[in-house]
């Protein structure tokens, strides 16, 4: 509608006609976005409400005639030529997206509000399949060509299967290369006992107040992983109260800028959610722990796990074990990683969450992981942190 409007007042605003179609249909898209904001939710109640299905057809119906009207029209400028072939996908698409029966397990189809605290408000829907196992597979599969895949989060408990389920591979050579760094000598993991389980704030304020003794008793830089905004801010909120422990949050700063000031302050607690989990490299011994708050488990809200999931249980398979607990072990592999980035590196690992232990699925976690020694007790740690803190020191700025 804005291009549209663009082209009429370089072209005059000479066409009435054309103008009230477009201003209609802006009313009708503005009206279902009240319908929207008015909480029907899922997508399916919002399609199939009787007040949304009238502002569809009202939104139909305009696009028809717009691109009558731009069809008429579309020789006066490049302009509205554009225009045309863009109202022509855009009616094809918006047919597919509010359609009311799409029960295909192939696809996961959602709404996302956006603007819900802002004037501007708007919404999208989202139709996505569900798997690009086979597109993908049919492109790696192009006998002119070869593909090597390279990377430290490609195996769970040591098979590549999960990886080569999602990118459709078949006929692949694989190969495991044992890491240069000895992580039972480099690494110690402690589990927090007594901690509640990741349901609730409980467990945040309980796991602070677990690790606050360990944070105390080393001067070295902390790595705080989480896997939600909410947690990350409990935290915060609770440690504005410590007042003799500096720290960081993810948010403070723009990102770089954030790890600098990381590197710059001794003994600094860093604060941080999912983007923190990968691709963030702080290397030199001063990083001396890493704090990983719960194992981090896809929401089952999100719609696209969900339809992950019901696609595997629709094949008679089970989708927590294909699908959940791989990715929960990639995304805790690539948090872990964070810790020991040279062969001189040393560090304490805390996981607060209890079920890598106590739950059947927790042994394909651990073995997901580098081995490394399991500390038992509050009393361990400590003697492992003075271990520590007599190492001789390299800063990152010196290497």
């Amino acid at each position: 509608a804005r291009e549209i409007q663009r082209e009429q007042r370089l072209l005059g605003d000479d066409d009435p006609e054309l103008i009230r179609i477009v201003t209609t249909l802006e009313n009708a898209v503005d009206g279902i976005v009240e319908i929207c904001f008015s909480s029907i939710e899922p997508l399916e109640l919002f399609l199939n409400d009787q007040r949304t299905r009238d502002k569809l057809e009202d939104i139909d119906i305009a696009l028809g005639k717009l691109i009558a009207r731009l069809q008429q029209v579309e020789q006066r400028s490049a302009g509205l030529g554009h225009c045309y072939s863009r109202a022509m996908r855009l009616s094809d698409l918006f047919a597919l997206l509010t359609e009311t029966d799409i029960h295909n397990e192939e696809y996961a189809h959602w709404i996302e509000k956006q603007g819900v605290s802002s004037g501007r408000r708007g919404f999208t829907i989202v139709l996505s399949p569900v798997s690009v196992a086979t597109e993908l597979g049919q492109l790696f599969g192009t006998p002119d060509k070869n593909w090597i895949f390279v990377s430290a989060t490609m195996t769970i408990a040591g098979s590549f299967d999960h990886m080569k389920n999602s990118l459709g591979l078949d006929d692949v050579v694989e190969s495991r290369f044992e890491s240069v760094f000895d992580f039972a000598e480099q690494v110690r993991a402690y589990v927090p006992s007594g901690i509640p389980l990741p349901s609730s704030d409980m467990h945040t304020e309980k796991l602070l107040s677990h690790v606050l003794p360990f944070i105390r008793a080393t001067t070295g830089r902390i790595f705080y992983l989480f896997t939600s905004h909410r947690a990350m801010e409990k935290t915060a909120e609770l440690l504005n109260y410590e007042h003799d422990i500096v720290f960081l949050k993810q948010g403070a700063l723009p990102k770089k800028r954030l790890l600098e000031k990381f590197r710059e302050l001794p003994g600094c607690v860093l604060l941080a959610t999912q983007s923190f989990w990968e691709g963030v490299d702080v290397r030199g011994s001063d990083l001396r722990c890493l704090i990983i708050d719960k194992l981090p488990f896809s929401s089952p809200e999100n719609e696209m796990v969900r339809a992950q999931i019901r696609a595997i249980d629709s094949l008679g398979g089970n989708g927590f074990m294909q699908f959940s607990l791989p990715e929960a072990a990639i995304s805790l592999k690539q948090g872990f990683g964070r810790l020991i980035r040279e062969e001189s590196d040393k560090g304490l690992f805390i996981l607060g969450d209890s079920r890598i232990h106590t739950r059947n699925y927790g042994k394909i976690l651990r073995q997901s992981l580098p081995p490394m020694t399991w500390l038992q007790s509050p009393d361990e740690v400590h003697e492992y942190i003075l271990q520590l803190e007599k190492q001789p020191r390299m800063s990152h700025q010196s290497k």
